[in-house]
């Protein structure tokens, strides 16, 4: 315990000090070791001695609870040390022995000495040998390994004040104390309350704060020690403790306050940076997302008009004689056309590189910046002149051959404009677009750089030097960095789609913490204001629930406008008296124009009946819920409201809470979920999801009656593997997951059981549910038993009569086909019952280059050739079409019930095609062709031997175009 002893002075002033008890007996009791000094002194002590074992012998979790352990040196634990030697001398429950005092002196000297070193060595820049203390320090980033100054001040401060305590008491030296103590209290506590409010951020002029979070932390702990030592033993004036009373009970006041404050404002700062963050990549990942999508747009249009039938014919009849006017014509029409709202310049080239035809005006030469793009099928490159190009060469193929090449040019206005948006979102907002060059990305123009540029991918330690860098590497996020004019910005940066381009979204962080700024000082007017209060409801002790009530309303206030929903207060009648943000944005007036006011009065409409029905309710005491339907911003929304009755002490009801919650998206959601289980319900077709483990999790009624399970049992018991087959097992695990995990759906056909144990064949569909790697599957199947048995009745009846027809005619003895003497029986029958209103095709086939082979390798060899090659013929017709071999390489085919000669040249080209392909012939791979000539008849106009001569014809003038090649007559 202390007692308060009392005296008078000789100017009749009554002062009184704080002194140690003192035991019966009169012995004096010794000072207690839980004093603010000691407890300092014990704090320092255990900050020095930590980060030391730390430096030297890594303690394990230091970095996790202190992240900037791994940054503090050895001179700053070696000197809050000395600190506590200092703090343990001027405490000590008796006068320290001389030794502690002298040890305590040099203490306080180093204390002076050593920042003061720093600070000159920072100051001029000249080394002084300061380094050789800071060998196994790491390199900090504002002081390199040092002393920060703001921290090298308060160390001097605080062994100059421990100094003072050895000088004889005057009010000088008490100032100089106090000033000292209250400064290096004010450094400690602005480093605590920089470091929680991020003030570096805020304001440019608070970067001095660059002492570390534990150095303020413990300058904050010096500071109340010194002061502890200040207040021991000072006698104050009785008329005095009243008011050091009250000095110290503000002293708390404030400091609550402040720290509430600080703590508060920390709290939103660190939300306010994560809705900043967030805000800005998904403004950059839509503006990528949007670009992708515009340039997929714009290079499809090319890429269409290259894969016209028409244009290909007309480059190819070009390369075969580049002066065909009437092809030439063609093409300048068709260039002239899409050149407009879509093209702005369009040209047909030749293989060669020769322009056929051309439109519009290129800018090609004046790009300034040419981006390449990852287009498939085309060589696409996005460039800039007075605004984004977007160039494409779409090569045009005719019968799977190059025959020339469409290059298109398209300005990008809508490119343009999301890129303008994305820029103009602020003062300092800018957007880069980039691509690879090599070891550089390369830019084009941006707000404020307004001609292309190029910068490094990696810096000197191979990291990404910039944020959109990372773009182009693939990845996507935000980061704080310093831009180009080492200036320190808050980045975005998406790759835009998978064409090779890279966005970066920036803003200046001054620019995005302007609305904290204000907030800050909002607070700091707050926390001064309520200190304030506090003194005077301390003084007065007037008004308390008055201003309890004002912080109820103000908490209340700030509650309920943070929320998305209408909440207000009406009396009874129904003017309102309590509206929160969301009721002011609704009527688009500020809150002191709608007080006072019903909402008729501010609508200018009177009450549904609804709503006057449940107003009248509501003025009863009974609490109403109704929806009912309102236009905002243009659109009808359905407003969900809740009156809530306010009774007074009396149970008469004196006015009522308001509540409105937009419910529009919800109730959508519910139709839309109502609509679907009826489908579900309804629906013939099975459907049942199951999860990655094959478990059932939902089978609709259909799955459950054609399953056998009863409507009422729980499916989460069921695995559906109980109804599948094996081959539908194999064919999940090969075939449907890989596909279902590529594009999220498979459909073909499979077969499962059914309730009675019977394989029923159906159609399937597998659809993958999952946000990262596929959890669920969904099934949609239908009985397809009837449509495989017509298939297999049909396909029988196709058989049959094949064989029908074969047993007419001789076969070849090696291949299987018709031999000559067939194939002439075959199309003298095909050709009698020709009417007019059906067409035949006779198509003559030879081998190319099937001569070399059996000459190289053998008669064995080239009969293995032309058995492959008739089975590739079958396999290249219909069943009730003619195959034949007419002898060595030579085949013919009958093909009937043609429309027109499309019919027959679709058959060439798979006759061709299957030519082309490779033969394996035991360990041999052989390449032929071959060339087809085609023979039409119709209405029975041509005998055999015409048509045969015709078709002979068309196979020799097919030979003379070349290999793979056919003809038709």
């Amino acid at each position: 315990m202390r007692a308060a002893r009392c005296h008078t002075s000789r100017r009749g002033d009554e002062h009184c000090s704080v002194r140690p008890a003192e035991r019966t007996g009169g012995t004096r009791m010794v000072r207690t070791p839980l004093s603010v000094p000691r407890v300092a002194a014990c704090l320092a002590a255990l900050h020095g001695l930590v980060f030391l074992v730390h430096r030297v012998a890594p303690i394990p979790g230091l970095s996790g609870i202190v992240p900037s352990a791994d940054i503090i040196g050895l001179v700053n634990p070696l000197l809050f040390v000395a600190i506590a030697v200092c703090f343990w001398s001027a405490a000590a429950a008796r006068p320290a022995s001389i030794r502690l005092q002298r040890v305590a002196g040099v203490c306080a000297s180093i204390l002076v000495a050593v920042p003061a070193a720093y600070l000159i060595d920072s100051a001029s820049g000249t080394a002084i040998g300061l380094d050789a203390l800071l060998r196994s320090a790491p390199r900090m980033p504002f002081n390199p390994g040092r002393l920060s100054p703001n921290g090298s001040v308060a160390f001097i401060l605080t062994g100059v004040a421990f100094l003072l305590l050895g000088r004889p008491a005057g009010k000088l030296r008490n100032a100089f104390y106090v000033a000292c103590t209250c400064a290096v209290a004010f450094i400690g506590l602005a480093g605590i309350t920089g470091h929680l409010l991020g003030l570096q951020t805020l304001y440019k002029l608070a970067d001095f704060n660059r002492i570390l979070p534990p150095t303020a932390v413990a300058f904050a702990v010096v500071g109340a020690g010194l002061w502890g030592l200040h207040e021991h033993g000072r006698q104050v004036p009785l008329q005095q403790i009243e008011g050091r009373i009250t000095r110290r009970t503000l002293a708390v006041i404030t400091l609550v306050a402040l720290g509430g404050g600080i703590a508060g404002f920390a709290v939103m700062r660190e939300s306010f940076q994560q809705s900043l963050s967030r805000n800005l990549y998904l403004a950059a990942n839509t503006t990528a997302t949007s670009l992708a999508h515009t340039i997929q747009v714009g290079l499809r249009f090319p890429r269409t008009v290259s894969r016209r039938p028409a244009v290909a014919q007309a480059l190819d009849k070009l390369a075969a004689d580049p002066a065909d006017p009437i092809s030439r014509a063609f093409l300048q029409r068709v260039a002239q056309n899409i050149v407009g709202d879509e093209l702005s310049s369009a040209e047909f080239v030749s293989v060669a590189g020769a322009v056929l035809a051309s439109a519009g005006n290129s800018v090609r030469a004046e790009l300034s910046v040419v981006h390449p793009l990852r287009a498939s099928g085309q060589v696409a490159r996005l460039g800039w002149h007075e605004g984004y190009v977007l160039t494409t060469e779409s090569d045009v193929h005719h019968d799977g051959l190059p025959v020339g090449r469409l290059v298109t040019e398209q300005r990008m206005p809508l490119f343009d404009r999301l890129v303008s948006d994305v820029r103009s979102s602020n003062e300092t907002s800018d957007a880069a677009i980039c691509s690879v060059d090599q070891r550089w990305a390369v830019c084009a123009p941006t707000r404020f750089r307004h001609a292309p540029f190029t910068i490094p991918l990696y810096d000197e330690t191979a990291q990404p030097a910039f944020p959109v860098v990372r773009a182009l590497r693939g990845h996507s996020g935000v980061q704080v960095a310093k831009d180009p004019r080492g200036i320190d910005v808050v980045s975005a940066h998406v790759p835009i789609g998978e064409l090779g381009l890279g966005l970066a979204v920036k803003t200046d962080l001054s620019t995005l913490y302007a609305p904290l700024r204000s907030r800050l000082a909002v607070l700091a007017l707050s926390i001064g204001g309520l200190i304030v209060v506090a003194i005077y409801a301390l003084r007065s002790q007037v008004r308390p629930v008055v201003r309890r009530l004002a912080d109820s309303e103000r908490f209340m206030r700030h509650v309920t406008d943070g929320l998305p929903v209408r909440i207000a207060y009406l009396d009874q009648g129904a003017r309102y008296l309590f509206v929160n943000d969301a009721h002011c944005k609704r009527f688009g007036l500020p809150r002191d124009e709608i007080l006072g006011r019903t909402r008729q009065e501010l609508t200018g409409t009177p009450l549904s009946g609804d709503a006057a029905a449940a107003l009248a309710g509501v003025l009863q005491g009974q609490a109403q819920q109704f929806e009912f339907d309102e236009v905002v911003d243009g659109r009808t929304a359905r407003i969900h409201c809740q009156l809530i009755p306010d009774r007074a002490d009396d149970g008469s009801v004196r006015g009522f809470y308001s509540t409105g919650v937009d419910v529009t998206e919800r109730n959508l959601a519910e139709r839309s979920q109502r609509e679907l289980a009826a489908l579900l319900e309804n629906t013939t077709d099975a459907v049942v999801q199951i999860d990655q483990h094959g478990n059932a999790t939902f089978m609709n009624p259909a799955a459950r009656r054609w399953l056998n399970i009863d409507l009422e049992e729980d499916v989460h018991a069921r695995n559906f593997a109980e109804f599948t087959t094996p081959e539908t097992d194999e064919l999940f695990l090969r075939t449907i997951v890989p596909a279902v995990a590529a594009s999220g759906i498979w459909l073909g056909e499979a077969t499962i059981r059914d309730g009675l144990g019977r394989v029923v064949p159906v159609s399937h569909m597998v659809i993958g549910h999952a946000d990262e790697d596929v959890a669920r599957y969904s099934f949609v199947m239908r009985d397809i038993s009837e449509a495989r048995l017509a298939k297999e009745q049909r396909e029988r009846e196709h058989r049959e009569e094949a064989q029908r027809l074969m047993q007419l005619s001789q076969l070849d003895p090696m291949t299987g086909l018709l031999n000559r003497a067939g194939f002439e029986a075959l199309l003298d029958d095909r050709l009698r019952t020709l009417d007019a209103r059906t067409s035949l095709a006779l198509l003559y086939v030879d081998l190319d280059r099937f001569k070399p082979v059996n000459d190289t390798h053998g008669h064995p060899v080239g009969d293995e050739l032309l058995k492959q090659f008739a089975t590739r013929l079958k396999s290249a017709v219909r069943p009730t079409d003619g195959v034949a071999r007419l002898g060595g390489d030579e085949f013919a085919i009958v093909v009937t019930n043609v429309r027109d000669g499309s019919s027959a040249r679709v058959v060439a080209r798979n006759i061709i095609a299957a030519a082309a392909a490779p033969f394996q012939l035991g360990e041999l791979i052989v390449h032929v062709g071959a060339s087809v000539g085609i023979a039409l008849s119709s209405g029975g106009n041509d005998d055999c031997g015409a048509l045969v001569a015709r078709a002979d014809a068309m196979l020799y003038r097919a030979k003379s175009m070349g290999r793979g090649q056919f003809a038709e007559s």
